[in-house]
């Protein structure tokens, strides 16, 4: 049996010339769950409680579900409902400060699917966090 990675939630990012928000699709449901045999591994947030956050914002939770297939690299999952994943934003760092308008600089990247992808490889962002493996809350004490 092999096991197979997927990871849900966003995460923001912001300053003075720039606003970022990455979707990597949303939490599963409780049907979704149980229907495909997968497993809720961690959940990892940020700001935690009584911190202010000054650093952006991150809600991830990942996911598995195993295979008897050692062949595939990914799997894909048929949602029930359809997800968003992407990303939207503006960066006005490397305009003049007289033509700074987020609104003529915002960008998106959004598709809404119907699958999700497992992979064997823990994806980013959680592929580098310093909890790897050990599947708790970087914020538990």
């Amino acid at each position: 049996m092999k096991k197979y990675f997927y990871v849900a939630g966003m995460e923001e990012d912001w300053n003075a010339k720039h606003y970022k928000k990455r979707y990597f699709g949303r939490e599963l449901s409780p049907e979704e769950i149980e229907k495909y045999g997968i497993r809720v591994e961690c959940h990892c947030h940020y700001p935690c409680l009584n911190q202010l956050g000054g650093q952006g914002r991150y809600r991830f939770t990942l996911y598995s579900t195993e295979s008897e297939n050692d062949e595939m690299d990914e799997m894909e999952v048929k949602l029930d409902y359809p997800t968003i994943i992407g990303w939207e934003g503006y960066d006005v760092a490397l305009n003049d400060p007289w033509d700074s308008s987020p609104s003529r600089h915002w960008e998106e990247s959004l598709v809404e699917r119907n699958v999700v992808t497992f992979k064997r490889e823990i994806p980013s962002p959680c592929g580098g966090c310093s909890m790897r493996y050990k599947f708790v809350c970087k914020c538990d004490p």
